[in-house]
């Protein structure tokens, strides 16, 4: 009787567990689908974009887009009686609908408190829209010149020399500059466009290319994308351009002037896609993968736009040892661009995943030691970034930005963080329990949108299919509480140690108890190691920059001025030029000028302003940023705001590449 009365007792708490699981699943799914994009004015909750299409041409003598976007959208209230858009720096001539009956529109600037999201499109229809019903409507507008999200270069500005070239960069609300539109991930829609562009030059979109034909003067190419995205994953660039392909899927493109180049450096991008697609199980929806090699003015490593990922020239050095940025936007194929983040408030969702991604697929690319090395190397500018953002939410995964723009709160936060705590939870899982996590997680949420609060659904699910009652045990050991919302360092970063990390570190101990009288016995080892293990190296003598001396900073010069001022290599040469400056070697300013106007990558430049600042030679940085201004990308010149007459408005910090602003009062 005991024995049945316990089986009993066992089956009740089984069912009451089980319950208990699935009525919080149940709550969490409420919870998430009332989560709402604070960054967008756009009445989503009202109706929604199923497509749209781009009518588009490309004056680079006025330096603006022109023509009409029609949007096809779906009412989800009974009575819908107008459409909100955002539309940013956009010059509204006439608004109409399906029936071309003219349309009554506002062209709204909010307040204050609002000014970082722009400004938004008050559409008035003529008959209210009922629940489900599907209509169209037309902008024509043009964008402006002065804007944030196209950059428009000079001849002088690329590669070739002879011609004008142009690309967007639109995450994180910057779509809005292009066209009015629902400029949110919460939304996602197909779109189509037909770009007129100078005959001479030929446009590329984050979509397939369906036609292309000219006339006299003109080109005229029709693009097409049958699966749903964000509106941050538009793209567009427009050059003398030339695709190469180098492999079944995979194709490189970039100015003809450097393709050999390019080509050589990312031959092994099929292999990488297909490392990928192993690890996660779920097929590459995008058919071809396409990498844009930009100029060098492009102010972050990568983009990962659908069918057309941009990177940076920063990751052609010659010996392959920087294309791992094209392993992380191979990985945005399912994370971020097939299950999307819907808001910038779960940023993490998009990056710390592919974060992990990245790493699982370097692993196997590269060896062990390598993602080893990377996982140290990356993690002062993680630490970095926390001490810049403080005791903030801009410091959790969970920011919150109170009318200001995402951009603010961009760094690798989102990425290292996220990836510590994907890599916690494996540990307590399992290796392979967690790659069969990941595999449904992205199976059960392709196409669609999700936030923390989904994935700790999804993760409490699988964790107690897989594993019973231990599995809720570990589910709800994780303080998710800290690991999300608390600002900081991750709780738990599990980095176990290297031998490389170590024989890295100590080298530069070894130069700065040598005083720069000698070099180190072994110093030669330094060309052998990973470049991950010199950045460590160079990482290391940064850390100490109070012992350190102008002496030994023309030591390691004279050892390894090969590697170091290699201008190409960025990682090694930004570190080496902020020694430089710490140590005041002021023979290397003009090597630092020239490198500066070289590269237009924020994660590359914004270092070495810092330390200038830092080190009491703010002249010599506005010297420096006005002798390129003109080189730099709208968002990496918005990170030095000073003027001759505001030089104190200050400054930029190193968070990841990406922009964030810092008034000196």
């Amino acid at each position: 009787v005991r024995c049945v009365q316990e089986t009993g007792l066992i089956a009740l708490v089984s069912t009451l567990a089980v319950l208990g699981l699935f009525v919080g699943l149940s709550y969490n799914e409420q919870e998430s689908s009332r989560v709402i994009d604070e960054s967008t004015f756009a009445n989503i909750h009202e109706v929604r974009t199923q497509h749209f299409f781009l009518n588009l041409t490309v004056n680079f003598d006025t330096k603006t887009l022109s023509g009409s976007n029609t949007l096809t959208l779906q009412s989800q209230t009974r009575r819908l009686q107008q459409v909100i858009l955002d539309a940013y720096h956009l010059e509204i001539k006439q608004v109409v609908d399906q029936n071309f009956n003219m349309l009554d529109y506002e062209h709204v600037t909010p307040t204050s408190d609002q000014k970082d999201l722009g400004q938004y499109l008050v559409i008035y229809l003529r008959e209210p829209a009922k629940r489900g019903e599907i209509f169209n409507i037309t902008i024509f507008y043009s964008t402006a010149k002065e804007q944030d999200t196209i950059s428009w270069l000079e001849p002088e500005q690329t590669a070739g020399g002879k011609y004008p070239y142009l690309y967007s960069q639109c995450e994180s609300i910057l779509c809005r500059q292009v066209a009015p539109l629902q400029d949110t991930p919460a939304v996602k829609a197909t779109y189509s466009a037909v770009i007129r562009t100078p005959k001479a030059l030929r446009p590329f979109l984050s979509a397939n290319e369906t036609d292309s034909y000219e006339d006299e003067d003109f080109r005229y190419s029709s693009f097409r994308n049958d699966i749903p995205i964000p509106s941050y994953l538009f793209a567009i660039v427009v050059g003398r351009l030339e695709e190469r392909q180098v492999g079944k899927r995979t194709a490189v493109i970039t100015e003809a002037e450097q393709i050999d180049e390019c080509a050589k450096e990312l031959e092994d991008l099929e292999q990488m896609v297909t490392i990928l697609e192993d690890y996660i199980g779920y097929p590459y929806v995008w058919g071809a993968y396409k990498i844009v090699v930009l100029p060098p003015s492009f102010p972050v490593g990568g983009m990962e736009n659908p069918l057309l990922t941009f990177a940076s020239p920063s990751i052609i050095v010659g010996d392959k040892s920087n294309v791992a940025v094209a392993i992380h936007e191979i990985a945005h194929s399912w994370t971020g661009n097939l299950v999307t983040n819907r808001n910038w408030n779960n940023f993490w969702v998009n990056e710390g995943f592919t974060r992990f991604l990245e790493r699982k697929g370097a692993e196997v690319f590269s060896g062990k030691e390598y993602v080893l090395l990377d996982e140290v190397a990356s993690y002062p500018e993680f630490t970095a970034a926390i001490r810049q953002f403080g005791n903030t939410t801009f410091s959790s995964l969970e920011p919150h930005f109170d009318g200001r723009s995402p951009d603010d709160a961009f760094s690798t936060i989102p990425y290292e963080k996220g990836y510590f705590l994907l890599k916690y939870i494996a540990s307590l899982v399992g290796e392979d329990h967690f790659q069969g996590i990941l595999r449904n997680w992205i199976s059960s949420n392709a196409f669609g949108t999700v936030t923390t609060s989904d994935f700790k659904s999804h993760l409490r699910r699988e964790m107690w299919q897989r594993l019973g009652f231990r599995g809720l045990q570990q589910f709800y050991s994780i303080d998710f509480k800290t690991w999300i919302q608390q600002p900081g360092e991750a709780p738990i970063t599990l980095m176990p140690g290297s031998p490389l990390v170590e024989e890295a570190k100590q080298l530069a101990r070894e130069y700065i108890k040598l005083g720069g009288e000698s070099s180190p016995e072994d110093y030669q080892k330094f060309r052998k190691l990973f470049m991950k293990a010199q950045v460590i190296f160079l990482d290391e003598l940064l850390d100490n920059k109070q012992a350190l001396t102008r002496k030994i900073v023309e030591r390691i010069e004279q050892d390894f001025s090969d590697l170091l001022l290699n201008i190409k290599q960025c990682e090694l040469i930004m570190r080496f030029l902020r020694l430089a400056i710490i140590t005041n070697y002021n023979e290397k300013n003009e090597l630092l000028s020239q490198y500066m106007g070289s590269i237009g990558r924020m994660r590359y430049t914004q270092p070495v302003f810092q330390e200038l600042i830092d080190n009491g030679k703010k002249d010599l940085a506005i010297e420096v940023f006005n002798r390129h201004r003109s080189f730099y990308h709208p968002l990496a010149r918005s990170c030095l705001l000073y003027t001759s007459d505001a030089a104190d408005d200050l400054l930029c910090v190193d968070l990841g590449g990406r922009r964030i602003i810092k008034k000196k009062k």
